[in-house]
């Protein structure tokens, strides 16, 4: 394969992302759905009971892994001022 042809077969156009995504963003949707509770792809006029254990599991294995876990943020400018911004406005 010479330089000119995998140029043209890996070439990216910014143009092209939002036609390349679809496929993804609709799989992230179907699952969000899922985790969100809405499994039937219609609606049905007797009750469906439904457990979801998906979003049980994936809420429970997610408070394990981020136990202990801290984010930490410091301003950077004047922190007095911002002290007295945060505290006059009930932060």
């Amino acid at each position: 394969m010479n330089n000119a042809s995998l140029r043209s077969s890996t070439s990216f156009n910014p143009s092209q992302l939002a036609r390349m995504d679809t496929a993804r963003l609709a799989a992230y949707t179907t699952n969000l759905n899922f985790y969100n509770g809405i499994q039937w792809e219609k609606s049905s006029r007797n009750r469906q009971l439904v457990f979801n254990y998906a979003k049980t599991a994936i809420d429970k294995l997610t408070s394990y892994l981020m136990q202990g876990l801290t984010f930490a943020c410091y301003p950077t400018g004047n922190t007095d001022a911002l002290k007295a911004k945060f505290k006059n406005e009930g932060f």
